[in-house]
């Protein structure tokens, strides 16, 4: 929920209606696991290490390619994948 005080005060009376909708809480306790097996300790800094990574080779490539002026004008030259 967002974090205004109006919905921080309604959140007891969500947590009422998540408690009282069985199929709701297991998709919410599903999606739980499936965070901590994506994002437990061991693993949470897989997937910010990767965004760095891939943020890295994309500035190296469009630097090669502004080198080797494929890209001109601001503009990729038509059949150019990055």
């Amino acid at each position: 929920c967002p974090e205004t005080s109006e919905d921080i005060k309604k959140l007891p009376e969500y947590l009422g209606e998540i408690h009282q909708n069985h199929e709701l809480l297991e998709q919410k306790r599903h999606a739980l696991k499936q965070l901590k097996m994506m994002y437990g300790l061991d693993f949470f800094i897989y997937d910010i290490a990767k965004l760095f990574v891939a943020h890295i080779q994309n500035k190296v490539l469009l630097d090669d390619l502004s080198t080797n002026h494929i890209i001109k004008s601001n503009h990729l030259v038509k059949g150019v994948t990055l």
